[in-house]
């Protein structure tokens, strides 16, 4: 009987199959093992995506909450600010008023000396003169720093980034410090002297920076009010006189600002175009109010990196009103006439009916009389309903 010899081709015939089978089991064993990671990786996504979402519901909350805490600090805030002596007027011994301030109180006292023909009269009946006393928000004497003042409406600032309509004066006589406590002194250099509108927009684009959850598109424009008439001074063009107060419309022409820079320049228009004449009270009076506006409208980014059609409706578009006052002046020391006359007489007209505005939303008024003036008309959208209001009264320390 013959004996059987194995067939070598059907033995590479079953290895092959063996390995075949092996490389199958180990593709499923891998395809498995990706499947299970894309799982995870997907669980991964889904909870980044949650987070992400938590994330944005807590920062709108945070919004919300740090706009309330900002009225709760006071929608309408009135402080004195007493600006420091200038060196020229420490060189010529000028004497300094009594004013009294206490700082912690937000009080201040004034002593109103007679003046003219009654002088003598007045003093013989009274030694002491009639000190008037004052309640603010907040008061700063002389030695107040530029960072001081600024610290008390710093929260409105980042309010207006929050989509809030933020809205700050600065008043008073010609010559109180207004252009100080609102630019800062004359050299761009010194730090400390930095007024509100530079440290505002540090503040802002720190902010808007650091700030990964939404994006951003800030605007500016300029305009100034002169007898009545407001004047667009990025687009000289564009001039509207007040007319009819039911049917006046102005829309000012906005600039795109991405940078401290780019505000700058729109400043520096507005200082080369402001209207300003010399009176005997001040060498540069300003014979305009000047309006700057910062429009700083927000979006939630959308995770995907695009912008969705919900992101667009829930875009909100806050707004920075930084407004220098023209001075208030008494005609007889300034000495004004002609067109300076007429000029003084419509500054006073509008500053007066800006201050029966305040009254009128301090008091919750009904009524309250926006249209009584060009400056009071253009800022009734913000200055009404849930706008937030600082007013800095300036006061000379001579």
């Amino acid at each position: 009987m013959k004996k059987l010899v194995p067939c070598e081709g059907l033995d590479r015939i079953i290895e092959r199959e063996k390995s075949l089978e092996e490389q199958k089991k180990k593709r499923e064993k891998l395809e498995g093992k990706k499947r299970e990671l894309e799982a995870y990786l997907k669980a991964l996504q889904t909870t980044e995506q949650e987070m992400q979402r938590r994330i944005a519901r807590q920062q709108k909350k945070a919004r919300f909450l740090y706009n309330e805490l900002t009225d709760m600090n006071g929608r309408i805030r009135i402080y004195a600010r007493m600006r420091p002596r200038l060196r020229a007027e420490e060189a010529r011994g000028e004497e300094l008023a009594r004013i009294e301030v206490n700082q912690e109180k937000g009080a201040m006292r004034v002593l109103n000396e007679p003046m003219g023909m009654a002088a003598k009269e007045e003093e013989a009946k009274s030694k002491s003169g009639a000190w008037q006393s004052f309640q603010y928000n907040g008061v700063y004497g002389t030695e107040s720093s530029q960072e001081e003042v600024f610290e008390e409406v710093k929260d409105m600032i980042v309010s207006a980034v929050y989509g809030e309509s933020v809205t700050i004066f600065a008043y008073g006589q010609t010559g109180s410090g207004k252009t100080f406590t609102m630019e800062g002194g004359d050299s761009i250099h010194n730090l400390k002297e930095q007024g509100i509108i530079p440290r505002a927009f540090t503040t802002i684009f720190d902010v808007v920076t650091r700030d990964s959850h939404y994006e951003y598109e800030l605007e500016a424009s300029i305009q100034e009010i002169y007898l009545q008439e407001v004047r667009d001074l990025v687009n000289p063009e564009n001039v509207k006189k007040k007319t009819d107060a039911k049917s006046f419309k102005y829309k000012p022409e906005r600039v795109a600002v991405k940078s401290r820079e780019d505000i700058q320049t729109v400043l520096n228009k507005m200082k080369e175009n402001r209207k300003v004449a010399s009176t005997s009270c001040n060498e540069r009076s300003s014979r305009s109010h000047s309006i700057f506006q910062l429009f700083i409208a927000s979006r939630e980014r959308c995770l995907e990196g695009r912008e969705s059609e919900e992101s667009k409706k829930q875009a909100r578009e806050g707004i920075l009103n930084l407004i220098d006052l023209a001075g208030s002046e008494r005609v007889q020391q300034s000495k004004v006439v002609g067109v300076q006359l007429k000029e003084a007489m419509a500054i006073n007209t509008s500053l007066m009916a800006l201050g029966q505005v305040i009254e009128g939303l301090v008091r919750q008024d009904d009524h309250v009389p926006f249209k009584n003036s060009m400056l009071t008309l253009m800022l009734e959208k913000y200055l009404s309903q849930r706008g937030k209001i600082a007013m800095f009264v300036n006061i000379s320390p001579l």
